[in-house]
């Protein structure tokens, strides 16, 4: 078998078909009807750089070391995914609509620019599947579900920002649903019905969501379900995943021992993820962290409703969620505060958190510190640095 490894950059939960009917993907919803999908899915980070190296290796942002958008040293002591996969006979490639934002990072494999115009990338992608001999993986990272949507200053700080700040959020809107109709159906499904599905396993995730609100117009500034939960749909031939399933908790950091149980690859993962198949939780949280980076947000009418993370220098402290199917706790080490929610309907529990809330899942995130079997790197600053920040500059992240 084969793997292809889908990524839609800033896709949100509920914006595919399976959740909201108003989503017009025919193709998309055909191709993949009878692809498992994961309806509680939760990501690693709301920020795109820390999600892709925890998808690469199966490991968490403090472990890998990549915290935000602007972290750059990542964890040299880490086996990453399409490493493994290579050792394994595999021949492996990368794609992306975006490749600056991965400058620096190593994801296992090089990462080649895919041409956004849907008829010229998938003329790159049938060239990529149809040459290589033996057993192959692919990753793809879509890009123009990403703010600011085709809107005409190419920055992901402007006219998004603008729109929302004057009450235009339905525009917004129209054009996000735009895009992603537009990767569904013109990009993805075609490719897939270049591929015989019973020789691939075949993974479609949203590495995060997008909020439009105004204490964060985008994503990277919250853990909240927006930029949070996000869409899995799962295809591994000749394997049927048990209904129960549909409604457990799963997060991103899942795929690495996912795929490397389906594909049966020789490696110890000390990781915290589970595979898929597993029905037994072996952990008791799962955990979201982030790093946020002061957005240029100053044309939007800020009303943070006790979301401390939207003030501060621009790399402030981190936020982190640990979370289960019942609840979700959110720290602000800046604030020293916590929330405690619903998980999935996120409804205040506690809010604030009480003292002796906070010390409980303070100490059930320091067990998760202690216990992991990596170690993170300290980020320090080079010219590698620097070029770095320009390249996030010209995508609008700074």
């Amino acid at each position: 078998m084969n793997l292809l490894l889908i990524s839609i950059d800033s896709l949100r939960h509920d914006y595919v078909a399976r959740v909201n009917p108003s989503i017009v993907s025919p193709r998309f919803n055909e191709l993949t009807r009878n692809f498992h999908y994961y309806e509680n899915c939760f990501s690693i980070s709301s920020a795109t750089r820390p999600v892709h190296v925890s998808l690469m290796s199966g490991l968490y942002p403090f472990e890998h070391g990549i915290l935000s958008q602007r972290h750059k040293q990542q964890n040299p002591n880490i086996s990453m995914l399409f490493d493994l996969l290579r050792l394994a006979g595999f021949s492996c490639a990368g794609y992306s609509e975006a490749i600056e934002i991965f400058h620096g990072l190593n994801l296992g494999t090089p990462i080649h620019h895919l041409d956004p115009q849907p008829e010229i990338g998938l003329s790159q992608l049938k060239q990529a599947i149809t040459s290589p001999t033996g057993r192959q993986c692919l990753f793809l990272h879509y890009w123009s579900t990403h703010t600011p949507y085709g809107a005409s200053d190419g920055l992901a700080t402007g006219e998004t920002a603008k729109l929302l700040a004057t009450g235009q959020r339905k525009v917004v809107i129209e054009r996000y649903t735009h895009s992603v109709q537009q990767v569904f159906e013109c990009k993805i499904a075609p490719l897939l019905t270049m591929m015989d599905l019973s020789d691939w396993v075949i993974v479609i995730l949203g590495d995060h969501g997008e909020s439009w609100t105004s204490y964060e117009p985008y994503h990277g500034l919250t853990l909240d379900n927006s930029v949070l939960r996000v869409p899995l749909f799962v295809h591994i031939p000749f394997q049927t995943f048990p209904a129960k399933n549909d409604k457990k908790l799963v997060s991103l950091v899942d795929l690495f021992p996912t795929i490397i149980q389906s594909f049966s690859i020789n490696y110890k993962y000390m990781g915290y993820g589970q595979p898929l198949q597993q029905t037994k939780s072996k952990y008791p949280y799962y955990l979201a962290q982030i790093v946020p980076i002061h957005a240029n947000i100053s044309d939007v009418d800020q009303s943070p409703e006790s979301k401390s993370s939207i003030t501060g220098p621009l790399e402030q402290a981190m936020l982190w969620s640990l979370l289960n199917v019942e609840q979700k706790f959110t720290y602000d080490e800046n604030a020293k505060t916590g929330e405690l929610r619903n998980t999935l309907t996120e409804q205040p529990l506690e809010l604030p958190a009480t003292a002796s809330t906070c010390a409980t899942y303070l100490q059930h995130y320091q067990d998760i510190v202690t216990g992991s079997a990596y170690n993170s790197t300290t980020n320090t600053s080079t010219e590698h640095d620097i070029l770095l920040d320009q390249r996030l500059r010209d995508l609008g992240y700074l």
